[in-house]
């Protein structure tokens, strides 16, 4: 039941898709600009510098952005946590808790951003075929095992993250600002985390782990990590932090909906 659920709204995302397909074009035309102002700046910095920033030449940096874009496009998936805070306070989560599936798999399968995920991992590949033959990346199949295991436990650790602060809502009522200042620390994605301060470091890997989606999987890729089975273990952790964090507030926010609701 739960996953015909989930089927049927990805066949509602897909069916808004070809609706608005010249919107779907454009989206990618906006991404394609916006992600290439930032590969060329990178480029022309390190013209201008006549050497690389660290281990940091042109062709890593311009795959520092486009692994910003999956990111985004795992995001977009679980785009139902962002909007879960409104749902609480306007009383709409009761329709969810009298269906018949699970309440947290349709409040997330009705936001589901398809369509955005869709055009954030195309402009990716486009961005990705051009770049490759510009920089002729030279990547081992070991290395690019690391980067996806990488990039997908750094996701999903961000999208738990995202999920308890939307849970949240249950105690504290609207939490967009809480939100606002958690994306404004997403501008760290496209610069390598290795520049900045150790403190700055750390707390961008261990407390707000955008380096797990920018630089780390990056480093892993390009191969500029010495161990990189030790930090995917230390990613491991901080995943199953968050997954328990948010498990454990669902439970806690789902008695405190009902005794509200008397």
């Amino acid at each position: 039941m739960n996953s015909m659920v989930f089927i049927r709204f990805l066949q509602l995302s897909l069916k808004d898709l070809s609706v608005f397909r010249s919107d779907f074009i454009i989206s990618i035309i906006h991404i394609l600009i916006y992600q290439g102002i930032f590969i060329l700046f990178w480029d022309a910095l390190l013209r201008q510098l006549d050497s690389p920033l660290g281990e940091w030449d042109k062709g890593s940096l311009a795959l520092l952005i486009l692994v910003g874009l999956i990111f985004s496009s795992i995001r977009m998936l679980f785009f139902g946590f962002t909007t879960m805070s409104s749902k609480v306070i306007n009383g709409e989560l009761d329709k969810y808790l009298c269906r018949p599936v699970s309440p947290l798999l349709a409040l997330l399968a009705e936001d589901t951003k398809i369509w955005a995920a869709g055009h954030s991992l195309l402009t990716c590949s486009i961005l990705f075929f051009f770049m490759d033959q510009v920089y002729d990346y030279q990547f081992t199949t070991l290395s690019f095992v690391y980067f996806l295991i990488s990039i997908l436990v750094g996701s999903l650790t961000l999208v738990l993250m995202e999920g308890c602060i939307a849970l949240s809502a249950f105690w504290f009522g609207n939490v967009d600002r809480l939100f606002y200042l958690i994306n404004s620390f997403g501008d760290f994605q496209r610069y390598p985390i290795t520049l900045f301060p150790k403190l700055l470091q750390h707390f961008l890997i261990y407390v707000l782990p955008i380096g797990l989606v920018s630089s780390i999987p990056v480093m892993f890729l390009v191969g500029m990590y010495d161990e990189p089975a030790s930090m995917l273990i230390i990613q491991g952790v901080i995943l199953l932090f968050w997954l328990c964090g948010f498990v454990w507030l669902w439970r806690c926010a789902l008695r405190r909906y009902d005794s509200l609701g008397g």
